[in-house]
């Protein structure tokens, strides 16, 4: 399962727009809000309430796609007692996941499973998921407010250069 993250990413990128541009002038007017309310709302972008399911219906409509909301965790939202506490406010991936995307030349995404908070290893791999960028050493956030741009850019970068 792709993340929502992913998921604009991917419309951005078919649409040759830049994430920030898609969001600020399509997403976040059809959500009727501000860019600053949509921004501190960006870690709920793959939980549950109506804020995701606005989202997900409105990428539905962009995309002209009717089953993208089985591509979340909003079926898996009764597993979960502390729904506050499912997803991680910081990108987690596993390194050689990505190694292997580039390897065999797939396009790079982040899995879905990827943002849950509790899951800390790899269920491919079995080794620790990353959460440390390996090129600014910080916790990586989905998105920076002043860039607009998702993480997977910065996952794209690292996987060109081999920084794992």
């Amino acid at each position: 399962m792709l993340n929502h993250c992913g998921v604009i990413t991917r419309v951005a990128s078919h649409h040759c727009v830049r994430v920030g541009e898609l969001l600020e002038y399509i997403i976040i007017e059809k959500l009727e809000m501000t860019s600053y309310e949509f921004y501190n709302k960006k870690t709920q972008i793959n939980k549950f309430g109506s804020f995701t399911e606005n989202l997900i219906s409105i990428i539905e409509n962009l995309t002209s796609r009717n089953d993208l909301r089985y591509l979340t965790l909003r079926k898996w939202e009764n597993a979960f007692k502390n729904k506050r506490g499912t997803v991680n406010q910081f990108l987690k991936w596993c390194p050689k996941c990505l190694t292997d995307f580039r390897n065999n030349k797939l396009e790079i995404y982040e899995p879905l499973i990827w943002s849950i908070k509790c899951l800390k290893i790899c269920s491919k791999h079995k080794i620790e998921l990353s959460s440390i960028c390996p090129m600014c050493k910080k916790d990586p956030l989905f998105f920076h407010k002043e860039s607009k741009t998702w993480i997977l850019s910065a996952l794209r970068t690292m996987v060109r250069r081999n920084k794992f």
